[in-house]
């Protein structure tokens, strides 16, 4: 299955995220972004009330593996705090990852 669609990023639906400081309540909706580039470099960030994201915001890199029909995403892979990342390929254009977030794919402005 061809996954790479590298002139966009893939994009969660947007969640929730109340934080409570001082006895005041914060609410906002949060998005996350990746974008996967060739040499298996992949870009991600993430916005809180805004879905649209422009190629200078995404400033921090990882990498990831094509593997069948899986995508394993590495940030700061073998540092201490790795983060790994598995999305599933349900078909050209969407992904989904181990908590059944789906992430549709967005072409640039």
């Amino acid at each position: 299955m061809d996954f790479l669609i590298e002139d966009g990023y893939y994009l969660s639906d947007g969640h929730e995220h109340i934080n409570w400081h001082a006895g005041l309540k914060f609410e906002s909706i949060n998005y996350i972004a990746f974008w996967f580039k060739k040499n298996n470099v992949v870009n991600y960030a993430a916005k809180d009330g805004i879905a649209v994201f422009d190629k200078s915001e995404f400033a921090s890199e990882g990498e990831y593996e094509l593997i069948g029909d899986k995508v394993k995403v590495y940030i700061n892979r073998g540092n201490k705090f790795e983060v790994k990342r598995t999305f599933i390929v349900i078909q050209k254009g969407q992904v989904m990852d181990e908590n059944d977030e789906i992430y549709d794919y967005k072409y640039w402005n």
